[in-house]
C-alpha cells in the first residue's frame, strides 16, 4: 500500500475552534478537493480510518492535540485495513518520534520495514547514505537477500551508496555496467539466476557468480535514480517490497518537523541580532587613525663644542637637575694651549724689542714693537676666550637630557659635537609615523591620545601641530610619513625623551561599518580600479 501513498499531513489543534488549526505537510501535497478541514474530521483520540470518496486517510495521534494524516490514493479491502493502520502508525512514531518498534515478539521472518524503521528511529541522521545502508541491511538480516547494493544512477554514472558487503568492492565496476545496460533497455525489474547462460543473461550470471551467490535482481525506478542489486534474493519476484522500501525511504528523507518554541525563540533571536547588528553598524562613530609615537622634548638647549677637544671632567648624566651658571664639563684642546704659549713668547720678545728701541732712542722702531704688543694682546685673549669655552656651564636651569659618557674621559670629541642637552621644563612632544592610507585624513589642530611602553595604565593628550611630511631615516635611507604634536596638560614630569608608544588621531564621524572595514574598502577600492577601472 505505500506505493499508493500520496501525502502526509500534520494537524496541530492547540485550541478548540478550526481558526486554531495548524497545518502543515510531512511529505507530498494534497490533491485537489482534499483541505485541512477534510483531515480534521478523521482526527481521534486513536488512530482512525476515514475514506474520501477513492481515497483513504488514516489519523494517527502523534502528541497531545496533534496527528499525522496519512492519505493513500486507493482503498485496499477491508481484511487488510487494521494491518494497514497499525503500519501507518508504526512509521509515523518511528519516522518522527523516534520510537523503536518491537520485535522481542516479532516472528523470525521479521518483515524487513520493521528493521529499518527500527534502525532509523536509532539514528537522528537521516542522508542518503544512512537510510540505504539501513535498508541494504535490513534487506539481509530478513533474509530478503543474501547480500544487497544500493547504487544511484545518474547522467549514465553508477555511484555505490551502500553496500553490505565490502568484499563486493572489486566487482562494483561490473554491477554499474550491468545496472546501465537494464536500465538502457528501459526494463525497470530483472531477475537473473546463475544458471542461466543465455545470451541475454550471461554478463548477469557470471556476475552472481562472482558474487558467490544464486542470482541477482535489479530494481529500477522511474521517478528517482536509486538501484536495488540483490545477490541471492530468496524468490524472483521482489518488486512490491523493493517499491515499499524505496518509499520508506522517500519518507525517511523528506523528514520535517514544526519549528518548536525553542527554534522559534532562537530564530527570533537571530533575526533581531542581525537587525540590531546592522542598525549599530549604520550609526555614527569617531574616526580614529593609529599611529606610533616618540617623545621629544618641546625645547632644549644644546651645548655644542667649539672647538675639537679632549674630554678632561664631565659632571652630569642623563636625568640630572642643574641651574643656571653649574658647570657642566670641562675640556681641553692642547694645540690652543700650545699656541696661547707661543703668543706669550712673541709678546715677550716684542716687549724686550721696544725697551731696546726706546733705550736707543729709535722712536720708529719702538711704535712698531708697540703695534705688534696690541695684536699679540689681541690673539691672546681670543685664544683665552676660546679656552675658556671649553669649561661649559649651564646657561638655563633645567633637566640634562643627553650627555657625554662618564666613562669616556681622556676620549677626543670634535668640532660641533654636543657636549650635553638640557630641557628646561617638563613639556614634550610627540613624533607621529602614520601609515600612507591614513595620511591624507591628518592635519594640524587635530586632537588625540597616547600611550608609551613601559608606563602602564597612564595615557597623554596631544594635538598635531604640523601638516604630514615626508621624512628620510639617514641611517638606511627608509622613508616614512610624520607629524609633530604637543603633548597637553600636566604630569609629564615622569616622561623623558626616546619612549615609544602608540597614538590614535580623531578625524571625525563616519558610519561604523566604514569606520571599521576601511581598510578593507580601501582595498576593494584599489582593486576596482587597477583591475576594472572603477571608481567608488
Amino acid at each position: 500500500m505505500l506505493d499508493t501513498l500520496v501525502a502526509i499531513a500534520k494537524l496541530d489543534h492547540p485550541g478548540e475552534t478550526s481558526d486554531d488549526l495548524v497545518f502543515s505537510m510531512l511529505y507530498g501535497s494534497l490533491p485537489d478537493g482534499v483541505g485541512p478541514e477534510h483531515l480534521k474530521a478523521s482526527c481521534g483520540d486513536q488512530t482512525s480510518i476515514r475514506k474520501f470518496n477513492d481515497r483513504l486517510a488514516i489519523a494517527v495521534p502523534f502528541e497531545q492535540k496533534v496527528w499525522h494524516v496519512w492519505l493513500f490514493d486507493r482503498v485496499p479491502p477491508v481484511t487488510e485495513l487494521p494491518q494497514l493502520a497499525q503500519k501507518v502508525s508504526q512509521l509515523s512514531k518511528s519516522l518522527w518520534g523516534g520510537v523503536t518498534p518491537d520485535l522481542r515478539e516479532a516472528p523470525k521472518d521479521t518483515n524487513t520495514v520493521d528493521l529499518v524503521l527500527s534502525r532509523l528511529a536509532e539514528t537522528k541522521k537521516r542522508d542518503a547514505k544512512t537510510v540505504y545502508q539501513h535498508i541494504a541491511n535490513a534487506a539481509v538480516e530478513a533474509s530478503l537477500a543474501e547480500k544487497m547494493v544500493v547504487g544511484q544512477l545518474k547522467n549514465g554514472r553508477f555511484k555505490i551508496i551502500a553496500m553490505t558487503d565490502q568484499r563486493m568492492a572489486p566487482i562494483v565496476d561490473e554491477i554499474g555496467t550491468i545496472v546501465r545496460k537494464v536500465a538502457e533497455a528501459g526494463d525497470t525489474y530483472r531477475h537473473i539466476a546463475v544458471s542461466d547462460l543465455s545470451e541475454d543473461a550471461l554478463d548477469e550470471a557470471l556476475l552472481a557468480e562472482m558474487a558467490q551467490s544464486d542470482g541477482m535482481t535489479i530494481n529500477l525506478a522511474a521517478d528517482d535514480h536509486i538501484a536495488f542489486v540483490a545477490f541471492g534474493a530468496d524468490r524472483a519476484s521482489l518488486e512490491s517490497e523493493f517499491a515499499t522500501l524505496r518509499k520508506v525511504a522517500k519518507l525517511a528523507r523528506h523528514k520535517h518537523r514544526l519549528p518548536s518554541l525553542r527554534s522559534e525563540v532562537k530564530r527570533a533571536a537571530f533575526f533581531i541580532a542581525a537587525a540590531g547588528l546592522l542598525v549599530w553598524l549604520a550609526l555614527p562613530a569617531p574616526l580614529r587613525v593609529t599611529v606610533t609615537a616618540l617623545s621629544e622634548p618641546q625645547s632644549t638647549r644644546v651645548l655644542s663644542l667649539p672647538v675639537g677637544a679632549f674630554l678632561n671632567r664631565m659632571n652630569v648624566q642623563v636625568g640630572d637637575v642643574v641651574q643656571k651658571g653649574d658647570v657642566i664639563a670641562e675640556l681641553r684642546a692642547p694645540d690652543l694651549e700650545e699656541q696661547r704659549l707661543t703668543y706669550r713668547l712673541e709678546k715677550k720678545v716684542e716687549e724686550v724689542a721696544a725697551q731696546t728701541a726706546l733705550s736707543e732712542n729709535d722712536y720708529g722702531a719702538y711704535l712698531l714693537s708697540q703695534q705688534k704688543l696690541k695684536a699679540a694682546d689681541a690673539r691672546l685673549d681670543s685664544l683665552d676666550r676660546r679656552i675658556a669655552s671649553l669649561t661649559f656651564t649651564a646657561p638655563i636651569s633645567g633637566r640634562v637630557i643627553q650627555s657625554l659618557a662618564g666613562d669616556g674621559l681622556g676620549g677626543f670629541h670634535q668640532l660641533g659635537e654636543a657636549i650635553a642637552m638640557i630641557q628646561p621644563d617638563a613639556q614634550f612632544s610627540v613624533l607621529l609615523t602614520v601609515s600612507r592610507v591614513d595620511a591624507a585624513l591628518l592635519k594640524p589642530g587635530q586632537t588625540g591620545e597616547v600611550w608609551f611602553r613601559g608606563i602602564p595604565r597612564q595615557t597623554w593628550s596631544f594635538e598635531t601641530r604640523t601638516p604630514v611630511t615626508k621624512t628620510v631615516n639617514p641611517a638606511n635611507a627608509e622613508e616614512s610619513l610624520t607629524l609633530r604634536g604637543d603633548l597637553m596638560g600636566e604630569n609629564q614630569e615622569t616622561l623623558f625623551a626616546g619612549l615609544s608608544g602608540f597614538g590614535k588621531i580623531d578625524v571625525g564621524r563616519e558610519m561604523r561599518a566604514k569606520v571599521y572595514g576601511r581598510y578593507v574598502i580601501e582595498f576593494l577600492r584599489t582593486k576596482a580600479w587597477t583591475w576594472f577601472d572603477l571608481r567608488f
